[in-house]
Formats: C-alpha cells, structure tokens, sequence
C-alpha cells in the first residue's frame, strides 16, 4: 500500500450570478463532488465579490450573463473570466461563453477545457495527505484471455467500497461498449505526462468518465503512443496519481511493452495475470516467468495472481454490449467468482 489521500483545493473560483439559488447550487457542486482544485464561493452582489476580491486572489470567475454590465468593474479582479449564458449560441468576442443550464458536471468540463487551453494557467500541485492507496495491474500473455472482463470487474468490485479509477493502456481497445464517443483519451493525457505539465491533475480530471462504481480515462487512440511511453513517464505519472489523486484504488489494465510496464509492476501491490486453462496459455506464463526470474525480478513474481478461465466457459466480449449486462448477471457472477479466490 502507498502512503496517500484525500484531495486537497489550492485555487480560488468566484460565482457572480444575481440568481442566488444557482450560485449556491453550482458552488455546493463544485465544492462537493467535483474534480476542480479550486475553493469555490458565490456572490449576488457586487459589493461583496469587490470585498472578497480585495483579499483573495480569484483564478476564475464566473459571471452569469446579467451581470455583463459590471465587466468593467471586474475585468482586473480575476486571471481568467468565462460568461455563464442563458443561451447556447450566444458569443462574446473577448471571454469565453458556457451554457449555464447544461447540467454541473458539463460545466465543470466546460471550465476546465478553458483553463488548460491558457498556457498562462498554472495549478501548483498539493501533496494529499495520509491514507492508503492501491495500485492493481491485470496483464494478458494471451489474446484469449478476457483480460477485460477481470479488469472492469475489479474496478467495480473495489468501486463499491472506495474511490476507484481504471486506466486502459491498451493498443487495441476493445471498450467501445462504454459508448465513450470521441472523448480525449490516454493519448491526449500522454503530452501533458511527457512535458511534466503542473496541469496535469487538472487535465486528467476533465477527461474522468464514470461508469457504474468507478471513473475511468478513455483509452490511447493510437498503439504508437503507448510505444513511446518510457519508464519515466510512467514514474511520474504514477506519482503524480499517488501523490495528487483522490483515489483509492487504482487498477491499470496493460498490454506488456517492456521496461515502461516492469516499471509500472514496481508500483503495484498486485498483478493479476489472466490465463486460459490450456497448454499454449501455460507455455507463455512459464515462459514470462522464466524472463522475470532471469531478470531477478523476484518482487514482480511475488505480486503475481493468476485468474485461470477454463476453456468449457464460452464467455466472450460478445456476450455483453453494455457495461451493465457485465457487471450483473451470469459474466459478472462468474468473473467475481474467479475473483473471489485471489483477491
């Protein structure tokens, strides 16, 4: 386990909106649920946002559109305004606009978009303080192997009791049953990861997806992106979800590339490696086990479980088209039951 926990805000948004109620509304949000590392107040009256602005550095405002006419007054008050309109074609030439009756989920989407598209904006990173967290990896030697079901069904079975997020490092998804559409992905989260970027919480949390019990980032769109992941990107990655994150549990769903992923095994408390009970499959276990020992990584074989399917089960991706069909009934049951005995 790794010394990390609950999440802590260091940047400051303001609400200026003369409908009190979705002020409160929207900051209860974004101060409750909401991925946003910002401490987030709301105002009605001018004269108190001026009060509060002279002692608080303010990184984002929020003007709701009536309050248009005092934008001189605030222009200087904050580092970035974004306009909350009451329509969604409405355009303003200097500040960027956000539909303020799309629900608060998209709107805390919508403000981070903004914030990570100013190179300007830069979010100091605040250490979590104590609690632990796990960190999981399933690994396939084997096509075969549903190495899918076992990942998506520990995200959720972990998804029950603590905060959990899954990471597909794939190089060919097969999670389009998500229906995730064209949402950035790993590949998108991969640059900020290469150039150190302090945004780069900020940037993973505007692309969280939740599903069920548990947030996941959607996969590389491209193979050769996952191929030019070295091992320190994945150190510091890895640090930065231990260290920043909120999450508890942590499952990565890999495909073996080398060094990058043993690097990703030394920070793993267990490694679950999903098999077809047949001769081909104990061949490329015996064989990856082989190159471990050789390697002396005697720590990595030590977290190693093995998730054994018995070839008589004809359970496939084609079984299911939804995450629900997964997650209950006869492939959730069978999949838990294979669980039940290593975890």
């Amino acid at each position: 386990m790794y010394e990390g926990g609950s999440f802590i805000r260091n940047g400051m948004l303001a609400i200026f909106d003369y409908e009190l109620d979705y002020g409160n509304h929207l900051m209860n949000y974004i101060n409750r649920k909401s991925k946003l590392s910002f401490q987030t107040s709301s105002f009605s009256n001018i004269d108190s946002l001026l009060e509060y602005a002279a002692e608080n550095p303010i990184d984002i405002l929020l003007i709701g559109e009536d309050g248009e006419k005092e934008l001189d007054t605030l222009r200087d008050k904050a580092k970035n305004i974004y306009i909350l309109t009451k329509g969604q074609d409405r355009e303003y030439s200097s500040y960027p606009c956000i539909y303020k009756f799309q629900s608060a989920n998209k709107i805390v989407m919508n403000i981070l978009e903004y914030y990570l598209e100013d190179s300007n904006n830069k979010m100091g990173l605040i250490k979590t303080t104590s609690n632990s967290k796990k960190v999981i990896c399933t690994l396939s030697l084997d096509e075969r192997s549903k190495k899918n079901l076992v990942s998506l069904a520990l995200s959720n079975y972990y998804g029950l009791s603590y905060k959990t997020l899954y990471v597909n490092l794939e190089f060919f998804s097969q999670l389009s049953f998500l229906e995730l559409g064209e949402s950035p992905g790993f590949s998108e989260l991969l640059y900020y990861i290469k150039q150190k970027n302090q945004n780069l919480m900020i940037k993973l949390n505007s692309m969280i997806h939740h599903c069920n019990h548990f947030d996941l980032i959607p996969p590389a769109s491209h193979y050769q992106d996952l191929l030019e992941m070295t091992e320190e990107d994945i150190e510091f990655f890895l640090q930065c979800l231990l260290d920043y994150s909120d999450y508890d549990v942590i499952v990565f769903d890999a495909t073996f590339t080398g060094n990058n992923i043993l690097s990703l095994f030394h920070f793993c408390d267990s490694i679950y490696i999903t098999l077809e009970n047949d001769f081909i499959a104990r061949e490329n276990r015996d064989a990856f086990y082989k190159q471990l020992r050789e390697g002396e990584e005697n720590e990595i074989l030590n977290k190693i479980e093995e998730v054994i399917f018995s070839l008589d089960e004809k359970i496939t991706t084609e079984d299911f088209d939804s995450l629900d069909m997964l997650l209950e009934g006869p492939i959730h049951d069978y999949v838990e039951g294979l669980l039940r005995t290593v975890v």
